[in-house]
């Protein structure tokens, strides 16, 4: 086992910069971590996200977490891959023995692992997207239901942003770890690029609401036998509901103009209700004025 730093020639080479130095967490570069080392197993550490030092980014930036109890949050999600509403749904949910954005930071069912490099929190189960339009809406859902925000994202260290344009997507689940807090939720889906990168990201965590009167009534914990046991409360069929009533009443605000350019879809009753939300066709300009004579069209 590695227990000393070790300096690979300690001197600057010309047209390369210094050497790396190796210590049992790492191999650094220039001050930063690039390779991770340890029990985690080998892994690159911050080439890909150029300027930041994750470690302390992932130590100044936390939310909140509640053991045994259903936590709220809203995702910003970038929408230049293309997904379809049932991918984005499909992406932050997944399946039993299929990947999903959630095992980039958690464990998502009892004894099936998430990502083993980076999970930072434990398990979760019981995962569900709640509603998907503006961010406005989805923080009116959840307040309909007693809510209050939490933590925003504007209002930690970051620097955290996710690219544009970008639609918003409420979850809801049990978090069924023991940590109160975990870094805060984003990822990046470049190639080379960690995952905790908060640069231009896919996902990141917009809002955590507060817990709910009702937060720690859950159903038992799933296993690898019974992965889905979600009941939702009243609470989260409130927000829903109210999710729904919101998206529906911008559509009809908007008007009946074409083309169908934006989507919104909430899970009511176990069914995903979809909205779509017309723009209004900007108004034809007029033509301009000529400041001299046309010339005769050539024969």
């Amino acid at each position: 086992m590695m227990n000393e730093t070790i300096s690979l020639g300690g001197a600057s080479v010309v047209g390369f910069g210094e050497c790396p130095v190796i210590q049992p967490d790492g191999i650094y570069y220039e001050g930063r971590r690039v390779i991770r080392l340890g029990m985690g197993g080998v892994g690159v550490g911050d080439v890909g996200c150029v300027g930041i030092d994750l470690d302390a980014w992932k130590a100044a930036n936390r939310v909140k977490l509640y053991p045994g109890q259903r936590i709220r949050w809203i995702f910003a999600k970038a929408t230049d891959d293309k997904a379809s509403l049932d991918d984005t749904v499909a992406q932050a949910e997944g399946s039993f023995g299929t990947a999903s954005v959630f095992q980039k930071w958690f464990d998502p069912v009892a004894l099936l692992p998430g990502d083993l490099t980076e999970t930072e929190a434990g398990k979760i189960d019981n995962l569900k997207v709640l509603g998907i339009g503006t961010r406005e809406a989805m923080i009116a859902a959840g307040q309909s239901s007693g809510l209050i925000i939490a933590q925003k994202a504007e209002d930690i260290p970051g620097p955290i942003s996710v690219r544009t344009p970008k639609i918003y997507v409420l979850v809801e689940f049990v978090y069924r770890g023991t940590q109160s807090s975990m870094p805060w939720p984003v990822y990046d889906d470049a190639t080379f690029a960690r995952k905790w990168c908060p640069k231009e990201a896919l996902w990141g965590l917009s809002v955590a609401f507060s817990q709910g009167a009702d937060a720690a009534i859950v159903p038992k914990e799933t296993t690898l036998s019974n992965p889905s046991t979600y009941t939702p409360l009243p609470s989260s069929e409130k927000i829903a509901e109210t999710a729904a009533d919101l998206m529906k009443k911008a559509g009809e605000a908007v008007g009946g103009a074409i083309p169908w350019i934006a989507i919104t879809g909430v899970l009511v009753g176990g069914a995903l209700l979809v909205y779509y939300l017309p723009k209004r066709s900007a108004p034809a300009l007029p033509e301009p004025k000529r400041s001299v004579p046309a010339l005769p069209e050539p024969a």
